[in-house]
């Protein structure tokens, strides 16, 4: 049976039978709470019927104190214990983060979220755009020392994604992608650029349906990171992509892209034995493999 579903099935009968629980505590509570009210209004409505009334309003304070002992009760131990046991039976190991959440250290690789510090010991005493389509310019730059020196780079700002997708057999799918500056093909997991006005997991979601086909049924966020800062400023975000589903890819006419259906005890033996050479896509699969190890796809 896949993974994921026998992840369903436990998650179902284990939330059905706190459910019936929840449902049995509830109905007592509200069974002895009827029973309260209705004491409390009976002893009212016979008021005229009993001879000692300073005796029927002590039955009755004593009946509004037991009814409120029972609402503290069920307020303060019973619902929060409910809540905690729900909590502890999430099936994502620590450390991974819910369905489509972003990972807290993504926002300090943005620069209009963390901008960079006031005091630079560089100082810009010149910019010239050399490409606009890539954001490739070149500085003159006057060093900590006083020195200068022309800077070519790609500036802050330009974002991309990494997907490594995992079906629910436990296969990991990576890709073998040409690489013209390598005049070689590498290794790597799904990734591309981020559009302007896309967010990052339409862009992960894109890339998965563009590079392998391939359609997630979960995505949790890994922490991101910059692959190169002393030529890009561009940030990485990556994603873990469970449940994936594959049909046919949809590539640019400029990748020349192999998919590739591997289980994941291969995907790793190729990592560990240096046989993925992408420096980024490396760290992917790193980041990822406690969160695999926790949730058995991975031994």
């Amino acid at each position: 049976m896949p993974f994921l579903m026998l992840e369903a099935l436990f998650l179902r009968n284990s939330t059905s039978w706190l459910c019936d629980k929840a449902k049995h505590k509830t109905a007592t509570y509200c069974m002895r709470k009827t029973v309260m009210n209705r004491e409390l209004r009976c002893y009212t409505n016979c008021a005229s019927f009993q001879h000692n009334r300073s005796s029927i309003v002590r039955q009755a304070r004593v009946a509004t104190f037991i009814t409120q002992q029972l609402d503290q009760h069920i307020s303060t131990r019973f619902w929060p214990v409910l809540d905690a046991t729900l909590s502890c039976m999430s099936p994502f190991p620590d450390g991974l983060l819910a369905h489509g959440l972003p990972h807290p250290n993504w926002a300090r690789l943005q620069p209009e979220q963390t901008p960079p510090d006031q005091q630079q010991p560089w100082q810009t005493l010149s910019q010239h755009v050399l490409s606009h389509t890539s954001l490739f310019v070149a500085d003159q730059v006057r060093l900590h020392g006083g020195g200068e020196t022309r800077y070519l780079y790609h500036p802050r700002g330009l974002r991309a994604v990494f997907v490594l997708p995992v079906t629910d057999d436990a296969q990991g799918v990576l890709i073998r992608q040409y690489r013209y500056p390598l005049r070689d093909f590498v290794t790597e997991v799904v990734a591309g650029g981020v559009e302007a006005g896309e967010d990052l997991l339409s862009a992960a979601q894109r890339e998965l349906q563009e590079e392998v086909g391939g359609v997630a049924a979960q995505w949790h966020a890994l922490p991101g990171f910059f692959a190169q800062p002393s030529l890009s400023g561009t940030a990485f975000f990556p994603w873990l992509a469970l449940g994936v589903t594959l049909q046919e890819a949809n590539n640019e006419d400029s990748e020349l892209i192999e998919r590739l259906t591997l289980p994941l005890s291969e995907v790793y033996r190729r990592l560990d034995a240096g046989e993925i050479a992408n420096g980024p896509s490396a760290l992917v699969l790193y980041q990822a493999r406690r969160a695999l190890h926790q949730l058995g796809l991975l031994p």
